[in-house]
């Protein structure tokens, strides 16, 4: 009896056993197995290289463009569609020599997805082969020669600036001959490529509506004494004077017109960029009362401009310059393309169709662009001393000129 009681009792507790072995099974068969998350990887950056002319007798303005284009990129916080945006700098100075050398580093060690500058014609038509031969989008914030909308004009080149010996330069032989009334001049500029665009593009205008350059000198880039130009100039048949000049050529050329005297026989009636600051402030006094056209200028009493002067001041303690805004407006430019092709800047015809189909307010005035160059309002200027302070109070304003604008006279 006792033997089947304690074989029934061990059939129970087997049994026992396996019912709770059975249920823990189908608990742990019925937990949720935990999946991981997936996690998508982070967009690479967006390198963005920048040729300035940070040493040499631009170098001054040429920092003023890196806090402008630094500027545009602190807005979005370096960051566009979603993207980050990582900016490389190179030194180019003023010459063309370094230039394809850098443009070669930054295309092909750096892999950049576009260069901002140079600033100058000859090193624009430098590297003009490489980024065409390697589709790389270029947007100077200079390199205003007419080469880059006729015989050099490239599918992969932009600007921010304007037309030389056009667009502004016209203008100007627009209001010399119309609103100044003259009809006699001298003109004079340095020798280079954007020098005799400049000379040219005032002469077709003011010589096409009946007026006359009477003489035209070109000096040397880098002259130290304009002594000899000065005493050639032809005072006596001839009512003004106008010049292209900038940097420390400008500064050395407006001191000269004073201080040789002919500023007391003709008027100065300046080409774009001459009486321009930095190089106003250097200049001093006197550069007071010389009259200019330009596409610029700091006093412009609008929201837009006011913002990005105060900023630049905010960041820098420093007065916004033609090259501040120029570089700001590149970087602007290169930023409205990004989010146009949601961050897919490998897309190279997106791009350039983004660029040319661009239409926003800078702080210069309202832009957009034909021939992959902007166009633009054209303001009047003279130089005054307000508060102290040298400035290129705006007298005039043109509108939307197109960059290879003409008088109707002329068309």
């Amino acid at each position: 009896m006792k033997a089947k009681l304690l074989l029934i009792l061990i059939i129970v507790a087997l049994a026992g056993s396996l019912v709770a072995a059975a249920c823990t099974s189908e608990e742990e068969a019925e937990e949720p197995t935990a999946t991981p998350v997936a996690t998508e990887a982070p967009l690479e950056s967006i390198k963005i290289g920048a040729m300035l002319g940070l040493t040499g007798g631009m170098s001054t303005g040429e920092h003023q463009t890196l806090h402008g284009i630094e500027l545009a990129f602190d807005e979005v916080n370096y960051e566009v569609a979603g993207r980050e945006i990582e900016l490389i700098v190179e030194d180019v100075g003023m010459d063309p020599a370094p230039c394809l050398e850098k443009v070669i580093k930054l295309n092909e060690m750096d892999n950049v997805a576009l260069v901002i500058g140079p600033p100058l014609t000859h090193q624009g038509l430098a590297i003009l082969n490489y980024i065409e031969e390697n589709e790389l989008i270029t947007i100077s914030h200079f390199c205003s020669s007419q080469q880059f909308v006729k015989e050099s004009y490239s599918d992969y080149f932009f600007r921010s600036s304007h037309i030389s010996g056009a667009q502004v330069t016209s203008v100007a032989g627009d209001i010399a001959y119309k609103v100044k009334g003259y009809r006699k001049g001298v003109a004079m500029a340095m020798d280079y490529a954007t020098g005799h665009d400049q000379v040219e593009g005032f002469k077709t205008v003011f010589e096409g509506l009946g007026g006359e350059i009477v003489q035209t000198i070109y000096t040397p880039m880098g002259t130290l004494d304009y002594s000899s130009y000065m005493a050639q100039i032809d005072v006596d048949n001839a009512e003004f004077i106008t010049g292209y000049y900038f940097g420390d050529d400008g500064i050395r050329w407006v001191k000269a017109l004073e201080g040789y005297g002919i500023k007391d026989k003709l008027e100065v009636f300046a080409l774009s960029g001459t009486v321009e600051p930095p190089d106003l402030w250097s200049q001093g006094d006197s550069a007071i009362g010389i009259e200019d056209v330009s596409h610029y200028s700091v006093t412009l009493d609008t929201p837009v401009n006011n913002g990005f002067v105060q900023a630049i001041w905010d960041n820098y303690q420093e007065d916004v310059t033609i090259y501040t805004e120029h570089g700001y407006t590149a970087a602007r430019m290169a930023i409205l393309a990004i989010e146009a092709v949601d961050g897919d800047v490998e897309d190279t015809d997106g791009m350039i169709e983004a660029l040319e189909n661009l239409d926003f307010e800078a702080p210069r005035g309202p832009l957009r662009f034909e021939l992959h160059s902007p166009v633009q309002n054209v303001y009047h200027r003279i130089v005054e001393k307000v508060d102290g302070k040298l400035q290129n109070t705006v007298i005039g304003n043109y509108t939307d000129i197109e960059p290879l604008w003409l008088p109707e006279e002329l068309q």
